[in-house]
């Protein structure tokens, strides 16, 4: 719990700061997105560990970040 709970305010925090400097879509909400990389790199963790050479985690989290941030990012 203490984990997530971390991991939850650092990307809360990361995506309040790129949303202040206006990097992240104005559509965006800090905390929801927050929510939704979690799931998207426990996900691809798992996905890793089932198929080490067929998933690429890097590659895909940050296909995930461009869909909410502005040029530039």
């Amino acid at each position: 719990m203490r984990r997530y709970e971390r991991t939850r305010q650092l990307l809360v925090g990361a995506f309040a700061d790129l949303a202040a400097r206006g990097l992240l879509r104005e559509s965006v909400a800090p905390e929801d997105t927050a929510l939704r990389t979690i799931a998207v790199m426990d996900g691809l963790q798992l996905q890793w560990l089932l198929d080490p050479g067929g998933v690429d985690m890097a590659h895909q989290l940050r296909l995930h970040l461009r869909a909410f941030t502005g040029p530039g990012i």
